[in-house]
This record gives C-alpha cells, structure tokens and sequence, in this order.
C-alpha cells in the first residue's frame, strides 16, 4: 500500500510537472504574439523562465543572440546580472566560458559552482553555478539562455529536458521574428527605391523643362553681347545675367546627376589614386581639427568610372562627414576588393553578386537618427541651416549612375558610414585623339539645315543663331512637320538637327525615317537629357552626335560645324 501511494504521488508530481512546463511553453509562445521587438520579448520569456518556482534557479540570468558576426554572442536581455558582468559578458567569443562553450559545441554547460571554467570573474562575485542551453535551428547557433545556479546544486535531466523544450521554442520564436524583421527591413530598403527612383523621374523632367529655358537665357544673351559695345554698361548687366544663367545650368546638372539621365564618358579607373590625388585637397577642405586617415587595397580592382563624378563622389562625402565633426575628430577613407554572393543581396534590393570595389567614407560626428537616414539621399533635403540639400542625393545619382549603389551606416552619437559599392570592370584605354575646331572656322558656307525643336524661345534662338552665321535654316515643331518639310524640300538638307523629346514622337524615330529617306543626312541631337535606360545607349550605338542643352553659342556653332563635317 505504501509503494503504491508513494508511486501514485510521484506519478501525480509527474502530472502536474509536465502540465507546468506545458503551461510554460504556451506563455512564451503567447508572447512571441505580442507586437514587439524581438528583445523586449527575449526580456519577457526570461522573467518568465526565472519566475517558474519548481526550478531551482536563481533569479539571475542572461539571453545571448548571434548577430553581425556569426562566431559572437551578443547578451540582449539580462535580469539580475551584476554590472561587471554585464560589460565583460555584453560580447562573448564563441568557446569562452560557459556560454560561449555552448555555442561552439552546442551542448548544454552545466556548473555546480563557480571553477576553472567560469573565465569571466570580479572581486567580490557571489558563489553560484550555471545551466548553459544553446538555441540552435538547423544545425546553426541562433544564441544561448545563461541561467544563474544555486552553489551546489545536482544536474537534474527533468530541468534539461524543460529547457530544451524551452530554447526549442525560442529558436522558432527567433527565427520567425528575425524573418519579419528581416522582410519587413527589405520592404522599407524597397518603398526607399521606390521612392527615390519616382523623384528621380520627377527631376529629370524639371531638368528638362530648366535647361530648354536655360538655352534660351543663355542664347539670347550672347547675341544681345555681340550687339553691345563692351564699353557699354548694358554688356556688364548681361555678362551678369549669363554668369546666374551658367549658376543654374549647374544646378541643373546636379538634378540630372541625381535622377541619373547626365550623359557621361566612362574610363578604366583606380579609385585608390583618385583618393591619393584628392588627399591634399581634402586636408584643406576639412581643416586642421579632423584627421583624415586612409585604408586603400593594395592591387584594388579598375572600375570603369568618370573620373570626376567619383571624385565629386569623394569630396561631396568627405564634405558632409566634416559638418558632422564640428568639434573635430576623424575622417576613414577605405576601399576594398569585395566579392558578393546570393545571400549578401537578399538584403539589399539594389545589391547583385558579382565582384565589386568597395569604397566607404566614415567619420566618428554626431551620427544620425532614422528619420533622418530615411531621407538623406532626397534632393533638397538638408539638416543644415545654409546649403542646397543636393550634395548627397548628387552622391547617389552618380553612384547608381555608374550600376553601383550606397547604404549609410548611422546611430545618434556613433558617427556614419557611407558604403559605395561599384562593379569591378576593365577595358583597355582606347588612344583617342580629339580633333579641335577653331572658332574661326565655324561658320557655315550655305549648309541647308532643318531644325526640329517643339521649345519656341530655344528654336527661335537657334534659328537666328545659325541664320547669322552662313546656315540656311528650315524650322519644324513636330516630327510630322519636319516630314513634311523634309518632303517638299525633296530632302534638300545636310544636316537634321533634332531634340530628342518630340511632342508627337522622340526625335530617334524621326531620325530613321529621315535616314531611310536619304542616308547620308547628317544627324545631330539635342535634349535638356537622354534617358540612359533608352534613349542614350541608342544614340551612342549609332554614333549620332550629341548636344547637352543649355548649351552656348560657340557651343552650338561648334556642334553643328563638326556634325556637318562629319564623315559618313
């Protein structure tokens, strides 16, 4: 009677232990419902183990995560961990103490007291012993639950076995959670393309519509000049106003860099002596109270780049990274050979594998905040009192410009770092010889021309502009004008000098059909921009020459003598 009532008591202790753990496992899986963060519900699932009264902890323990290094264990939620512990232990090397031990081997450590093994110490440390449980998921460390021991007490299978139901469950509630965040990052990385990709567009075609004014400005301008004495105050008033006119032709080029239709020559270049070339201009731009420090690759892979926009690239990073040090500090240039896989570019919507030049500019300032990350790119967007706003959103016009892209790196008060990535590329350097006009052999000698533009102020400026200087000129707003005046004239014309945005159709359609009509045309194109996605490959292929609006008047003359010259 007696074995039996004692086994019945036992089998009932059994009952009510496994209903416990049950009801254990059931709140942490209730709290990974919960909408928050991943570590305030690693916070309540600890509180939650260390309140269980049939387990002899101590109210003490930790939660450790792998993150940004795999081999790392980070603590991330603590309760009861005495502040010395909490700075030695807040990053543990796998294999290191206890914890670390279970995340190299991925066994449980068990400890009844405090020994050899216990390699984090302080003076005055209480007695005590650890159960270190691994959370593993798929044969990889995810983390491991550090749980604080009573000195002397005997391993127990049944706790064990509860914690390894419970860091069973953890690792699904992490890696579900990690899952969300991690699509949750990729779909803010892809709304911010998004984004900038629509303001891109919008900024080409203000650009467009700018630099069609501005070739008007500008034109009309310079012929006013050529009929004022330079003794007259009238020619100092317009010098003026062509100098603000060349002021916002560069604003202009600016937006076009950021919504990445800027036409642009591409080199096989060495980013690292572009760096060492800019060195000393950088000391000057930066000032004596920042440090500039550099860490360049030694056989860093050619890119095919445009020079200057990379070292506008440079400049314009090095210039905001000075403005976030205004009590000085430190400014790193780095560049490194990088090759990146399949699972790198999952995160990074803009990212491919491939074999890439790194390039980063970090300082140790102020840092950042999210709001602000979100935007930094944005034209016209500034956290500064005095500026334009377009010296970042140009950084990540020219980078993706060149089929890169950049991430920024920032925390309040933890400086920044802009991350430039660029496709590594090598062509060998064509020996290329560019045969100058003088301006004295511009003029023309009776050249029909028939001008397509549909921009009334620049039409009627080049109208006139090659009226006065020996052109015979025949004007269309269309491309179906232009037909037909092409038509009537039975094709009587050297040269078509064509916009490339038509309001009927773009001036590369009515080029062909010229073309077919009479292939010896002479052909040159115009537009305030060329979408590179479409328009300017093309136009490079068929080796059309190009005018980039607003241009000036020897800018034009040139232009049109070179294209009329031009060999077919």
């Amino acid at each position: 009677m007696r074995v039996a009532k004692l086994q019945r008591i036992e089998a009932e202790e059994e009952i009510q232990r496994n209903y416990q753990i049950q009801i254990a496992l059931n709140a942490l899986l209730h709290i990974s419902l919960l909408d928050i963060s991943l570590e305030d519900q690693l916070k309540l699932i600890l509180d939650h183990i260390l309140s269980i009264p049939w387990l002899a902890f101590e109210s003490r323990g930790s939660i450790f995560l792998v993150e940004d290094d795999p081999e790392v264990l980070v603590m991330k939620a603590q309760n009861g961990i005495a502040d010395p512990i909490q700075k030695t232990c807040a990053r543990v090397p796998f294999g290191r103490c206890h914890c670390g031990r279970a995340a190299l081997t991925r066994e449980i450590q068990f400890a009844d007291c405090l020994d050899d093994r216990h390699e984090t110490r302080y003076e005055g440390i209480t007695p005590h012993g650890h159960y270190c449980v691994p959370i593993v998921y798929a044969g990889r460390t995810l983390g491991v639950v550090n749980l604080y021991l009573r000195e002397g007490h005997h391993r127990d299978q049944r706790e064990e076995e509860f914690l390894t139901a419970v860091v069973n469950t953890l690792a699904g509630i992490i890696q579900r959670k990690k899952a969300e965040e991690e699509k949750e990052k990729i779909q803010a990385q892809l709304l911010q393309a998004q984004k900038m990709e629509a303001i891109g567009t919008l900024t080409g075609g203000v650009a467009h519509d700018f630099n069609n004014l501005l070739t008007a400005i500008q034109g009309y301008t310079e012929l006013a000049m050529r009929e004022v004495d330079e003794a007259d105050p009238l020619y100092m008033d317009l010098k003026q106003v062509l100098r603000a006119a060349g002021r916002a032709a560069g604003l202009t080029r600016q937006l076009l860099l950021f919504s990445r239709k800027q036409p642009m020559e591409l080199t096989p270049l060495n980013i690292n002596q572009t760096v060492d070339s800019l060195l000393k201009m950088l000391n000057r731009l930066i000032g004596e109270d920042i440090a500039i420090k550099t860490d360049l690759e030694p056989d860093l892979w050619t890119v095919r780049a445009n020079e200057g926009k990379i070292e506008q690239v440079i400049m314009n990073l090095a210039g905001n990274a000075r403005d976030a040090m205004p009590e000085g500090g430190e400014l790193i240039i780095k560049t490194e050979n990088v090759t990146l896989d399949e699972d790198y570019c999952k995160v990074i919507p803009e990212s491919r594998p491939g074999k890439f030049v790194y390039l980063s500019v970090a300082d140790t300032g102020v840092g950042m905040d999210k709001e602000i990350l979100q935007r930094i790119f944005e034209p016209f967007f500034s956290t500064k009192e005095v500026g334009t706003g377009l010296g970042l959103s140009v950084v990540y016009g020219i980078v993706k410009e060149h089929e890169g892209w950049i991430n920024v790196y920032s925390e309040p008060g933890q400086g920044s770092t802009f991350k430039v990535y660029l496709p590594a590329f090598y062509v060998e350097p064509e020996d290329e010889t560019e045969e100058t006009v003088s301006l004295q052999e511009l003029r023309g000698r009776g050249e029909r021309i028939l001008l397509v533009e549909d921009e009334e102020g620049v039409r009627e400026f080049v109208r006139r502009a090659l009226s006065e200087n020996g052109y015979v000129v025949f004007e269309a707003t269309s491309a179906e004008e232009a037909l037909d005046i092409f038509e009537r004239a039975k094709g009587r014309f050297r040269l078509v000098f064509s916009d490339v945005v038509l309001p009927d159709e773009s001036g590369l359609q009515l080029v062909d059909q010229l073309l077919f009509r009479k292939p010896e045309l002479r052909v040159l194109l115009s537009s305030g921009y060329a979408d590179q996605k479409s328009q300017w490959p093309v136009i490079c292929e068929r080796g059309f020459r190009f005018l980039q609006k607003p241009y000036a008047l020897p800018d034009l003359l040139r232009a049109i003598r070179e294209a009329v010259e031009q060999a077919k």
